[in-house]
C-alpha cells in the first residue's frame, strides 16, 4: 500500500510539526508501506508566498496522487481551511480516498465563528473526507454532529521512554523539583509561575523555553525561579527526568493535548497545569493537579501540596506512567494504519 501524507514537517519546532515528523518516521519504517510526503510548512507567511506555496503543494499533490492509494491530510485549522477543500475536489475526481486529520483542540470554537459560507464549504471538503480524524474528544463530539463521514478520535502522541525512574526514590520525599517547559509568555502563564516561586519555598523552579510576549529574564530576578534557556527537542525526555513535577499555568484557550503534558507522562511524571481547552480531558486527580489559569493562590497550594506529600506524589507517578499508554505513538500510528487499510480494501 502506498500513502501520501500531506501536513507540515519542521522546521520551526511546534505541536503540529513535530506531531507529522513523528508519524512519517514511524511509517517510513514499516516494510509493508511505501510512504510520499507534501509538506505544507510556511516560510513565509506573506500572503504572496502564500498562493505561491499552495500552488507549489497542488502541483506536487496533482503529480503524486495517481500513484498512490490512500491520501493523509494532517492539518491545523488554517491548513485544514485553505487546502483541505482543493485536496477534496482533486480526490474526488482521482477516485482515492483521503483522510483528515486535524491538529489542536479549537476546531469546534472556529466553526462556530466562521461564516456561513465557510461553514458550508467545510463541511462538503474537508468533513466530508473518507475518514475524519480530531484530536481531542470535545471535537469528536461536536463535529460527529454534523459530519457525513466517521469522525474518530485520534489523539496527540508521544514516544514512551524506554528507562523510567524508580519509584522508590519518590517514597522518601516530596516534589522538590518543578520545572516548565514551552514559550516563555505571559499566555503560557510563565509570570504566574514566577510570583508562585517566591511564596513557595523549598523547592527548585526552572523554567526552559524561547522567551516571548512580555516576559524576559529580568522578571526572573529575585524570584524563586530559575531561567535556563532552550532545550534540544531530543532531550527533553532526558531533561524532565531530572525534576518532580511539571508546571503548566497556562492562559491559553486554544490549547489541545500539550505536547509537553504527554512527553511529561511518558517519563511518568505528574502535571500541575490549568483546567483551560482540552487539557482537562487528559490531566485528572490520578496523573496531575488541576487549577484554574490565572489563580496564582491554587498553583501555589498544589506545588506545597506535592512538595509536603510523599505519598499523594508517588500515587500521581504511577498514575502519569499508566496514562501514557494510552498515548503512545506506536499505538496511534498503528490506529492510522489501520485506517488507511480499511480504506484500501474498500471496508
Amino acid at each position: 500500500m502506498k500513502i501520501l501524507l500531506i501536513g507540515p514537517l519542521p522546521p520551526p519546532l511546534g505541536g503540529a510539526t513535530v506531531l507529522f515528523d513523528q508519524l512519517v518516521g514511524e511509517l517510513a519504517k514499516r516494510e509493508d508501506l511505501l510512504v510520499e510526503v507534501i509538506n505544507t510548512t510556511r516560510v513565509d507567511r506573506t500572503t504572496l508566498k502564500n498562493v505561491l506555496h499552495a500552488m507549489r503543494n497542488l502541483w506536487a499533490l496533482l503529480r503524486r496522487i495517481g500513484q498512490v492509494d490512500v491520501v493523509g491530510f494532517h492539518a491545523s485549522i488554517l491548513g485544514a481551511a485553505l487546502f483541505g477543500p482543493l485536496l477534496a475536489v482533486v480526490c474526488y475526481l482521482f477516485r482515492r480516498p483521503w483522510i483528515f486529520r486535524g491538529f489542536g483542540g479549537f476546531y469546534p470554537e472556529w466553526y462556530r465563528a466562521a461564516s456561513a459560507p465557510v461553514r458550508w464549504v467545510f463541511r462538503h471538503t474537508v468533513l466530508a473526507a473518507d475518514i475524519v480524524l480530531f484530536e481531542t474528544h470535545s471535537s469528536v463530539k461536536f463535529f460527529r454532529a454534523i459530519s457525513p463521514q466517521p469522525v474518530y478520535w485520534y489523539s496527540n502522541s508521544r514516544v514512551l521512554s524506554p528507562k523510567l525512574p524508580a519509584i522508590k526514590e519518590l517514597q522518601e520525599r516530596g516534589a522538590r523539583y518543578f520545572v516548565y517547559l514551552g514559550h516563555v509568555s505571559e499566555v503560557k502563564g510563565v509570570d504566574d509561575l514566577i510570583q508562585a516561586s517566591r511564596a513557595v519555598k523549598d523547592v527548585t523552579v526552572d523554567v526552559f523555553g524561547p522567551l516571548t510576549g512580555n516576559v524576559s529574564e529580568v522578571d526572573f530576578v529575585g524570584s524563586g525561579a530559575n531561567y535556563l534557556g532552550l532545550v534540544a527537542p531530543e532531550t527533553v525526555s532526558t531533561v524532565l527526568c531530572g525534576y518532580d513535577v511539571l508546571v503548566l499555568p497556562t492562559r491559553y484557550p486554544k490549547e489541545g493535548y500539550p505536547g509537553v503534558v504527554l512527553e511529561a507522562f511518558s517519563v511518568g511524571m505528574p502535571v500541575i497545569a490549568s483546567r483551560i481547552g482540552a487539557i482537562g480531558e487528559i490531566v485528572d486527580e490520578c496523573n496531575g493537579v488541576l487549577i484554574e489559569p490565572g489563580q496564582i493562590s491554587q498553583l501555589v497550594a498544589a506545588m506545597e501540596m506535592l512538595r509536603d506529600n510523599p505519598k499523594q506524589l508517588t500515587s500521581l507517578r504511577l498514575g502519569a506512567r499508566e496514562a501514557s499508554q494510552a498515548f503512545s505513538s506506536a499505538k496511534w500510528t498503528g490506529e492510522f494504519v489501520k485506517h488507511c487499510h480499511k480504506l484500501y480494501s474498500g471496508g
